[in-house]
This record gives C-alpha cells, sequence and structure tokens, in this order.
C-alpha cells in the first residue's frame, strides 16, 4: 500500500510539473500587435471609442477574441499608467518580437489655461489644468461638435483636453521599421491569429488529460491483484465469517 501511495503521488507530481509548465510558458509568451493604420480605436468595457491609437506604435495583446481583443496600452516608461481595454480583431497585427519603445513617450505643453474632462463630450469636468502644464499623450480624438481632442495624463488625472489648448506638436513615429508580410493579407493574420489561440489552449488541454489517462491506467495496471490474490481474499474473508 506505501509503494502505490508513493507511486501515485509521483505520478500526480509529473503531470502537476508538466502542467505548470505549460500554463508558465503560455503566461511568457507575451505579444504585441502594432498599429498600422490610422482608424485603429481603443475602446473601453462597453465596447465605446475611447480615442484613436497612434500610426506605428503598439498595444500589448492580452486576449485574442473573435470581434475584439484585450488589450492594455501605456506605461512602459513607468510614469505614465498603464489603461486596458479592447482593439477590434480585424486590426490585430502582431509583431513576432518584443519593441523595445512600444507607446508613444510624448509630452504637450498646455499654452493657455484648460480644463481636463472625463468625457469626450466634455459634459464632465474634472479638473483645471493651468498654462505651462505637461501632459502625456495618449491618442486623439473628435468630439460630437468636431473638435479635435487629444487624450492625455495630466496632473495625476486621465482624461480628454481640447487639443487648441496646447501649443503646435508632432507626433513622432516610432523608430522599429514597419515590416510587411508579402503572402497574407490582414484578414488571414487575423484568422492565424485567433486560430493559434484557439488550437493553443486545447492542445494543452488535451495533452494534460492525456497525460491523466496514461498515468491512472499505469496505477491500475501496476497495482491491481492478480487472481490468485483475489481468491486467496476472499477464501480469508469467508473463513472470517465462518
Amino acid at each position: 500500500m506505501k509503494k502505490f501511495i508513493i507511486s501515485a503521488a509521483t505520478i500526480y507530481m509529473i503531470i502537476l510539473s508538466f502542467s505548470f509548465g505549460l500554463n508558465a510558458a503560455a503566461d511568457s509568451d507575451v505579444k504585441y500587435s502594432r498599429i498600422l493604420n490610422e482608424t485603429t480605436a481603443f475602446y473601453d468595457e462597453s465596447k465605446e471609442i475611447l480615442f484613436y491609437l497612434p500610426y506605428s506604435y503598439y498595444v500589448k495583446v492580452i486576449s485574442v477574441g473573435s470581434t475584439y481583443t484585450s488589450v492594455s496600452y501605456q506605461g512602459g516608461n513607468g510614469i505614465i499608467p498603464v489603461i486596458e481595454g479592447y482593439i477590434k480583431t480585424e486590426n490585430l497585427n502582431i509583431v513576432k518580437v518584443t519593441p523595445s519603445n512600444p507607446y508613444p513617450d510624448t509630452t504637450v505643453m498646455t499654452k493657455s489655461a484648460d480644463t481636463l474632462f472625463s468625457d469626450s463630450d466634455l459634459s464632465l469636468p474634472k479638473t483645471i489644468i493651468s498654462s505651462k502644464s505637461s501632459a502625456y499623450y495618449y491618442g486623439k480624438k473628435t468630439d460630437t461638435s468636431g473638435e479635435d481632442l487629444i487624450y492625455v495624463y495630466c496632473n495625476k488625472y486621465i482624461g480628454y483636453m481640447r487639443k487648441s489648448a496646447f501649443g503646435t506638436f508632432t507626433l513622432a513615429l516610432n523608430s522599429d521599421p514597419i515590416e510587411t508580410d508579402s503572402g497574407n493579407s490582414e484578414s488571414d493574420k487575423e484568422s492565424e491569429s485567433v486560430v493559434k489561440n484557439t488550437l493553443g489552449d486545447s492542445l494543452q488541454i488535451f495533452i494534460i488529460v492525456g497525460i491523466s489517462v496514461i498515468a491512472i491506467s499505469i496505477v491500475y495496471l501496476l497495482f491491481r491483484p492478480s487472481g490468485k490474490v483475489k481468491d486467496e481474499v476472499i477464501s480469508k474473508y469467508n473463513e472470517e465469517d465462518e
């Protein structure tokens, strides 16, 4: 019995270690998607557009979905807060390497005092920003009246400000060269990413279940009582019963 317990425990630890290794490998497989058009929107939880992401930069992929992909953005320099949201899966352009500077590290200076708002309708003011204040850039949007807005982090607040409150600035392109896949269309890459994600999860589950079944079978074959042992147990039981 002691041998059985030790063997079963050993097999269980092998399965557990293998499973942990698969999960660790999956967790370390961080992917980035590059913004390769000017109309890639960053959505909030309710799938409303927060702003449009800057061309040539990146978002970190959290989970690929059929319509929307969960991503995180900014926070690379340790100063600008990380925000999580979504982009449309059709806009995925997953790169093969980890970019050295995935997010824009751009500060813009206010030329006049203005208000920072929570919403792009400019109906929910958060705070007054004084002139000559530095703000970190996330993205841009146009409000319902047609005024250009930028989404910023300023004075420990995140929100919208009128672009006209800032001096002239130009957002430089990311220095990474833009790679193109000559043989794949954007829809092909989208389908490939979704399929790989789904197949990877399914394969992991299949492997773990398969190893578990094999382990249980081995334990059964090693420790099942032979016919002779069964007869002796039954005979002993009958003798004790008499």
